[in-house]
């Protein structure tokens, strides 16, 4: 896991070495193991950071040159599959014990697009053709390693992180099509940023640019509905085959030359991580759980007695309020663009603290995604049931009748199944489902939401809106907000995060089934939990999903309203170009409380940090 930068023009730049300087040492957190820059006739600059993680030695350095001497490729990220592809070419040992040497000398003899579709792994990846000088910018299947670009008239820039392109940019406007979007999902999405002309490469694409003439093209070499056979499959869904696709996954993401731990909940995905783990190594595990001072939010005893039960060594990470509200100031250090999501805190606490003990962690992001963990695909499945009754009944008798149900009760996702109930248009409903910012702010300020056009043509497809919305989890909620979170609280404290349950063997296969055949028996993820019935105590299968939440509510009405208050209280921002400051003074009153309030409030905050 490393950091990457670049310059590539049609002209010689003088300051070429100045300007790749300035940019990979803003990387320093993502690599202090080493450092590397490659010029080549100041037309092109390459820069990397690197975390040593697989070959310890200088022969990894980067970035790379193929033994060819046609390649150079400056490389982030993790081939887990690097053994096993280098059969494919003649290497002596030096070589096939690095995935770095392994990865351009296998696109040095087959081509980059066929690489691609070959390596199983996180990754992004910069790669200079000298004969055909070009360049090309690689990223993987769903987005789990982050490659940003712009192309300010001859010159292209690109780095893993956005902060690293702002070090040399003249002209940072703020992109409004992502201010819009931010306030519905409190996250940017797709490919554009915060900043105009700021890009980030596809999950699944790669762009390519011919320096001399100036071109650029954008290809996709994976999507979710292709390479998956999604809703094409005439397979019947093998439980087993499931089981031995994610040990082998497991297996590959285990292969390290430091050390190695894996993030415990008391949950389903990191409790049957942890225990096929343990089917793996002969070593003792390391886990680590975040303790929460509220133990409403505590999954304490369900991760101990996982722990426990595979005799891992095992840390209990305690976080207080207090701890994590001292991370405010850190926030914008290390996020480039504004993010509403509450378990960042959490998330670099975990960090920070696990990074004193190992390099590399496991963690189960992707499970709910890819096995339909989320209770909304559920009450897509079931809601043509409910036709009948909910015509009968008076929609604002149901209003006043859910209005009463509080967050994370039961009877709370019956009243987002019902508000989504009446939405028809797509996004509409996701945005409810979801919890979104909330429709009043689409219909005061007539905005709409900024969709790609290759998103845009998907949801205009006859798909099942059951299976539309598992394709957007994964391309907003997981791509666009997860994977950019795992990676950038991780980063922060240089450790590497990998997510087994997005290996691409894993998520070929269970993408090609419909989203429906997932969900059984009105259980969400019901052959993950079929497996783990064997790996793991009945209770941690059985209760309620439990995400890495903080108390929103209390943290906004009460340890830092006055912080908020005073925050808020301007007239120099954005924000009152699309809200009247009376209703932000009505969701923040305390006569108000609410958690969706809280949420709501939270998403201005984060906002309002970012734009100071």
């Amino acid at each position: 896991m490393c950091g990457i930068s670049g310059v590539a023009s049609s002209k010689k730049l003088d300051n070429i070495n100045f300007i790749l300087n300035e940019m990979n040492e803003s990387l320093n957190h993502r690599g202090p193991d080493d450092n590397g820059v490659f010029n080549y006739q100041n037309y092109v600059a390459m820069g990397h950071k690197r975390l040593s993680i697989i070959d310890l030695s200088s022969n990894s350095k980067q970035p790379v040159v193929s033994k060819c001497k046609r390649f150079v490729m400056s490389f982030n990220g993790m081939i887990y599959n690097y053994k096993e592809l280098s059969k494919n070419i003649k290497c002596d040992n030096i070589i096939s014990n690095s995935d770095t040497l392994v990865l351009i000398e296998h696109i040095s003899k087959y081509g980059l697009e066929k690489t691609l579709n070959e390596i199983n792994g996180m990754f992004a990846i910069a790669l200079f053709d000298i004969k055909l000088q070009k360049i090309y910018l690689a990223r993987d299947r769903f987005g789990k390693k982050p490659l940003y670009y712009e192309i300010v008239e001859d010159t292209l820039f690109f780095s893993s992180e956005i902060k690293s392109i702002l070090k040399v940019k003249k002209q940072k406007n703020i992109n409004k099509k992502m201010l819009i979007n931010y306030f519905h999902f409190g996250y940017s999405t797709g490919n554009q940023t915060f900043y105009e002309g700021i890009n980030q490469v596809g999950p699944g694409k790669f762009l390519e640019r011919d320096i001399k003439k100036e071109t650029t093209k954008i290809k996709q070499y994976w999507n979710f509905f292709n390479n998956g056979g999604y809703s094409k499959s005439r397979e019947k869904l093998n439980i087993n085959k499931i089981e031995n696709l994610l040990f082998e996954s497991i297996k590959l993401r285990l292969r390290s030359d430091v050390s190695t731990g894996i993030f415990l909940s008391g949950g389903v995905d990191s409790g049957v991580i942890t225990a096929l783990a343990s089917k793996v190594t002969q070593k003792k595990l390391n886990t680590y759980t975040v303790i929460f001072d509220n133990k409403k939010y505590s999954e304490r005893e369900d991760a101990l007695e996982v722990a426990k039960k595979y005799n891992t060594n095992h840390t209990e990470i305690k976080l207080s309020s207090d701890n994590m509200i001292s991370l405010f100031p850190k926030i914008y250090e290390i996020f480039d663009e504004p993010t509403a999501d509450p378990s960042i805190f959490p998330s670099l606490a975990i960090s920070s603290e696990a990074s004193n003990y190992c390099k590399v962690i496991l963690n189960g992001e992707g499970a709910d995604e890819i096995f339909g963990g989320y209770r909304r695909l559920l009450s897509l499945k079931y809601e043509d049931n409910f036709n009948f009754i909910l015509k009968l009944l008076p929609k604002k008798i149901l209003e006043n009748f859910f209005n009463k149900f509080t967050h994370r009760s039961k009877s709370y996702y019956l009243k987002r199944f019902f508000e989504g109930y009446y939405e028809k248009d797509i996004i509409r409903k996701y945005l409810v489902l979801t919890e979104g910012f909330n429709l009043e702010f689409i219909e005061k300020n007539q905005t709409e939401i900024f969709l790609e056009k290759d998103v845009s043509s998907i949801l205009n497809n006859n798909l099942r809106k059951i299976d539309l919305f598992r394709f957007l989890d994964i391309y907003f909620g997981m791509s666009s907000s997860l994977l950019k979170k795992v990676d950038m609280t991780s980063m922060n404290s240089s450790l590497e995060v990998r997510c087994p349950f997005l290996d691409k063997n894993l998520a070929e296969y269970l993408l090609q089934f419909d989203t429906n055949i997932l969900l059984k028996n009105f259980t969400n993820k019901f052959y993950l939990k079929k497996i783990s019935e064997k790996y793991l105590p009945k209770k941690n299968i059985s209760k309620p999903k439990q995400g890495f939440e903080i108390p929103i509510q209390t943290w906004v009405y009460d340890k830092l309203f006055d912080f908020i208050k005073d925050t808020l209280n301007t007239n120099n921002s954005m924000i009152y170009d699309f809200f009247d400051k009376r209703y932000v003074d009505n969701i923040l009153s305390k006569k108000n409380m609410s958690h969706d309030n809280a949420k709501k409030v939270w998403v201005l905050l984060m906002y309002r940090l970012w734009e100071i």
